[in-house]
């Protein structure tokens, strides 16, 4: 299997600890922000770290984050 990127393993970090909302069907308002985990006050939910470069990730890589942030 070839080395993966630093960016790689930076973004992928980021999904596994730091994604704390989805967005969902709402019942209200169509769309809505739903939250997947606690949010530890002073943290900005939704915050990114994908700028303008694409990520491409194999399903392996992606199997063990959790399946709300597949």
């Amino acid at each position: 299997m070839a080395a993966m990127s630093h960016s790689k393993k930076k973004l992928l970090e980021h999904l596994r600890n730091g994604v704390y909302c989805h967005l969902g069907v709402s019942a209200l308002h169509g769309v809505g922000v739903f939250a997947i985990r606690n949010i530890p006050k002073g943290v900005e939910p939704l915050r990114s770290l994908v700028k303008f470069e694409e990520v491409k990730f194999s399903t392996q890589e992606l199997q063990h984050l959790p399946p709300s942030v597949r």
